[in-house]
């Protein structure tokens, strides 16, 4: 069972990665300093990022629970 939440834990985080680099496709890219909040803020904004945000999260949460466990 502990080995199966560090498998899931893992999974979740490869989905949220996934989700946040499919959406900072459709943000664009960040070419300056000067365009880094602005162009952060789109992307806080948009739904599948605050998606993959929010697995990413749920992530490291599971990933607390296998750490606790895991000997």
């Amino acid at each position: 069972m502990d080995m199966f939440i560090v498998i899931f834990s893992v999974m979740v985080s490869a989905v949220a990665q996934l989700l946040l680099k499919h959406g900072m496709k459709k943000v664009g890219v960040i070419s300056s300093l000067a365009d880094a909040p602005r162009m952060l803020l789109t992307a806080l904004s948009t739904p599948i990022i605050l998606t993959g945000l929010g697995i990413f999260a749920f992530s490291a949460l599971t990933w607390l629970i296998a750490l606790s466990r895991v000997k």
